[in-house]
């Protein structure tokens, strides 16, 4: 645990280092207000209440099983996280809750039963974070399990050719859980990833790119606000095309209403709307147009991307 620490302290003095290089200041913010804002954009999200009801009603399915696996499939940025956030929530509000815990794990490309194990048993009881030892960490699931239901979500599941790695993931699950009624909600973008982890065919959902009118709204809440005065017509019509070049793919509108916000003019607007690669094709899984819509950002925000990218993935 000390050398835990070292390492601990070592990475935010390094952190510190970069951001005086990159001259970067703290800024102090009210955590109410930050919770709240939060809680403001879950309730917001758009065209996905008819995905969380079926997804809801496929966990439910699993009181027969001793594990049902549900997975959510769709492209890059389509909002499979956030669907996932809004079924664990919509779960475990139920008056007659189906689960007792609910544990979320991002596995990203690395797909180790290892790592799953051991940060399951940290989110159920964080004072056991630091066990290495694949049969205590075992060991301490299934007691802290005992005669409990649990949902587990593995968010990004990457791999694709995880079977092997399932296969083994899923015999301790079976090892961990006496009772039957419990579940895994996998997000992915693979289809072959889904097939080999789902229950079955029907334990699949394929979350579809949502309308053009749907990335406008995005876009409009994400540049105004929930405010009631009407968007300006000249903005409004710029903003419905900026809308069509989203692909159907939320984060991509989300990022660009952010940016349309900071500046809220026809030419701004004129010229995310007339850039290169909005204007070519539209957008899915394109890597080339954030790091267009990166130069209309502010020099502030344009500082906090350059530190986020000290962090991995997910931490």
């Amino acid at each position: 645990m000390a050398t835990k620490l070292k390492k601990v302290n070592q990475s935010l003095k390094n952190i510190q280092s970069r951001s005086i290089s990159l001259q970067l200041s703290s800024i102090q913010h009210n955590l109410e207000d930050m919770l709240s804002q939060n809680r403001l954009r879950t309730e917001s999200v758009v065209g996905r209440k008819a995905d969380v009801i079926k997804i809801v009603n496929l966990i439910l399915s699993s009181c027969y099983e001793q594990v049902t696996v549900v997975s959510i499939v769709g492209l890059a940025g389509v909002g499979k996280t956030v669907l996932a956030k809004l079924v664990c929530q919509k779960v475990m509000a139920l008056t007659r809750k189906p689960f007792d815990v609910k544990i979320w794990v991002c596995v990203s490309k690395n797909f180790s039963e290892h790592k799953i194990l051991g940060e399951m048993l940290q989110s159920l009881n964080p004072s056991m974070g630091g066990l290495t030892n694949e049969d205590a960490i075992l060991q301490q699931l299934k007691n802290e399990l005992v005669s409990r239901k649990f949902l587990l979500v593995l968010d990004d599941v990457s791999n694709h050719k995880p079977r092997r790695r399932w296969d083994v993931l899923k015999t301790l699950l079976s090892r961990i859980c006496t009772n039957k009624g419990n579940a895994v909600l996998v997000t992915t973008r693979s289809m072959e990833v889904a097939s080999i982890m789902e229950t079955s065919s029907q334990h699949s959902h394929q979350l579809n790119s949502l309308s053009n009118d749907e990335c406008w709204l995005i876009l409009k809440e994400r540049a105004f606000g929930n405010v009631t005065t009407p968007v300006p017509l000249n903005l409004e019509a710029i903003g419905r095309e900026i809308a069509k070049t989203c692909g159907g793919i939320p984060l991509v509108a989300t990022f660009l209403g952010g940016v349309m916000g900071f500046n809220r003019d026809e030419e701004t607007w004129l010229k995310i709307r007339h850039g290169g690669v909005l204007k070519e094709r539209p957008v899915q899984d394109n890597l080339l147009m954030f790091i267009q819509i990166f130069h209309h950002l502010p020099s502030y925000l344009k500082s906090c991307f350059a530190l986020c990218s000290n962090f991995l993935k997910a931490s």
